[in-house]
């Protein structure tokens, strides 16, 4: 079954209440360190517009989507990252009930960073700026329901969420083999 969500993102047209408090995660060991040198140069930024900054720095794969599942959210959920930090929280968020959401965004710092650059985030201290001014736009999110069977063990439901593309078959068997290639 397959539908879409409307998910509201700080980037875009209309303007809400500028964030006062944010969660910002972020990956130490990403991109080579592009993650944290994207971090030294934001934080100013959300310094100067007042904003208070809790920093979350990624211990494992799936971190950021746990921190966006289960911390006393604040008013915004920020990741540093790519593509895989923005499904991660995206997943995080749309688990917990409607009204204990918070708008999220990305701050491009990955090594895929398509969504961001296809929402006109090309690079970080912009993203910032536009966070900090609290800009949002709701956009489209897919949601999948599978059901996992392995080999006649006991069926599993699987629910993810795609804010960006969606793939089966040949696209994932490339990018599978394109991750075993970092």
């Amino acid at each position: 079954m397959l539908l879409s969500l409307a998910f509201c993102l700080l980037y875009g047209l209309a303007a809400a209440a500028a964030p006062q408090r944010l969660h910002l995660v972020v990956n130490p060991f990403g991109g080579g360190g592009a993650g944290l040198t994207a971090l030294d140069a934001v934080l100013p930024i959300f310094e100067t517009a007042g904003i208070q900054v809790n920093v979350l720095k990624t211990k494992y794969a799936g971190h950021a989507g746990d921190y966006a599942r289960s911390v006393n959210l604040l008013d915004a959920f920020i990741g540093i990252g790519g593509d895989g930090t923005a499904h991660e929280i995206a997943n995080g968020m749309l688990s917990r009930a409607e009204d204990d959401r918070v708008p999220v965004g990305i701050i491009p710092a990955g090594s895929g960073n398509t969504w961001g650059f296809d929402l006109g985030l090309e690079d970080a201290v912009g993203a910032a700026r536009v966070i900090a001014r609290g800009t949002t736009r709701a956009v489209d999110v897919m949601s999948i329901e599978l059901i996992e069977d392995k080999d006649g063990e006991e069926r599993k439901m699987m629910k993810e969420f795609a804010i960006n593309i969606c793939g089966y078959g040949m696209p994932s068997a490339v990018l599978e083999q394109a991750n075993a290639l970092r």
